[in-house]
């Protein structure tokens, strides 16, 4: 369905939507990046009603997921609230939690359909986002999802659940890989794959790129994927490694502004089938605090970077954990549904694809939108306030004579112009305001 039908039938109701008519260009954009083409390729549903219908319930699911849904069993209420997302998918009667449930089993066995969502979501984050840049960072991190099911195993809390292990890249964090592992699997585990796929899937796109991660990272297979992809890192080193007596009698140069105080120092080490890489340690002094903080950081960047700008670029890796907070609190993935295996992969892969898809949005409407001149959009806002601002509207469409007019609640002035950069940003044609 072209994206102008969405309105032309939402006008032709005449409703009011009461609480998220930003639900109309969030489906047009899914829509427009070709999200409902890949799941009914990956899913192997056949291209008749039946598998159109089937993959207009993932689309809703989907939708529940960005509209704030954070337990499967919290779809069908989405779905009684936003009949009319129904009537343009081509629902006839609303679907139940049963149906949402046996689909989620049946598509994704073996875990086929993740696999190849997760292709074309790569392909997707690959065209609208990494080659607009001028290099890129991957970050990666665990975390868990909680459960109370037969299937999860105990984590180093002594909680059952899934670990997760999760690649976000970019200043806009947007997930890139992922993998879904039993509870107590370690940290390190599975990290060298995501490392060499990430430069593997890239490879075409020729910009610096940077690996950055925890101690778990700092594995001998790790570096030397770095060094012969082209690639560089700069991985935490872990607290088994003790150079102390290394750096005894080395001095420590010191940089010092209005809010860092760092001490730092260079070390050349070596680890089994590795070349020889940096290591920076470095101390410091924060305000307020009776210890100071010391560590070691390994990097192939070479003496074009201070001892301390290693230290800083490290420190940066505090917003994948703020990403990764947004995704489990706001994006459904803290809890998983099932003690059924196929079926939490692919509610993980769905929580995940809701995420990239509203930080997509954020990106390409202050990349390619309309040019917005206030600070607190420099800055990317949480998901939270995109929803309020953007997503949980009250508002109506109609249609005189060759136009369509959106009316929508009253918000803040200075949200107007960004409010319409999501809107022509989805639908791809220019709206304006009156």
């Amino acid at each position: 369905m072209k994206n102008i039908k969405y309105l032309k039938l939402i006008a032709k109701e005449n409703l009011n939507i009461e609480s998220s008519i930003g639900m109309l260009p969030t489906l047009s954009f899914i829509q427009k990046i070709g999200i409902s083409k890949a799941i009914l390729k990956a899913s192997g549903l056949k291209e008749g009603k039946a598998g159109k219908k089937q993959v207009a319930l993932l689309i809703l699911c989907i939708l529940a997921i960005i509209d704030g849904t954070t337990n499967i069993r919290q779809i069908p209420h989405f779905i009684q609230k936003n009949r009319h997302l129904c009537s343009l998918l081509g629902f006839k009667e609303l679907p139940k939690y049963d149906a949402i449930y046996k689909l989620l089993k049946r598509i994704n066995k073996d875990n086929s359909f993740v696999k190849k969502i997760k292709a074309k979501m790569q392909d997707i984050i690959k065209k609208y986002y990494i080659n607009d840049q001028e290099a890129i960072i991957a970050d990666i991190d665990a975390t868990y999802m909680e459960t109370k099911k037969e299937s999860g195993s105990l984590n180093y809390k002594n909680e059952k659940s899934i670990s997760a292990l999760l690649c976000h890249i970019g200043k806009e964090k947007i997930v890139w890989d992922f993998d879904l592992r039993e509870g107590s699997s370690s940290p390190a585990y599975g990290i060298s794959k995501i490392v060499n796929d990430f430069f593997a899937k890239t490879n075409d796109i020729k910009i610096q790129k940077l690996i950055r991660s925890d101690s778990a990272g700092y594995q001998g297979e790790v570096i030397n994927i770095c060094e012969r992809k082209g690639g560089y890192f700069v991985i935490k080193v872990s607290e088994h490694y003790d150079f102390d007596q290394l750096v005894k009698d080395k001095a420590y140069t010191k940089y010092e502004d209005e809010k860092d105080c760092i001490y730092s120092t260079d070390l050349i080490h070596t680890m089994n089938n590795t070349d020889p890489f940096r290591v920076v340690g470095y101390t410091e002094n924060y305000e307020g605090e009776l210890f100071s903080r010391s560590g070691y950081i390994a990097t192939n960047i070479g003496k074009e970077k201070a001892g301390y700008e290693i230290v800083k670029i490290y420190r940066k890796r505090a917003t994948q954990e703020q990403s990764i907070e947004e995704l489990k609190n706001e994006s459904g993935f803290r809890y998983v549904p099932s003690k059924d295996k196929d079926i939490n992969n692919i509610y993980g892969c769905l929580c995940i694809l809701a995420y990239n898809i509203m930080v997509l949005i954020q990106y390409l409407m202050k990349s390619k939108g309309i040019d917005l001149d206030w600070e607190i959009m420099d800055k990317r806002f949480r998901i939270k306030t995109f929803r309020y601002y953007f997503i949980h509207l009250a508002g109506k469409i109609v249609k005189r004579s060759r136009q369509i007019i959106v009316y929508i609640a009253k918000i803040e002035n200075k949200w107007w112009e960004a409010l319409l950069s999501f809107w022509n940003s989805c639908f791809g044609f220019g709206f304006y305001y009156r």
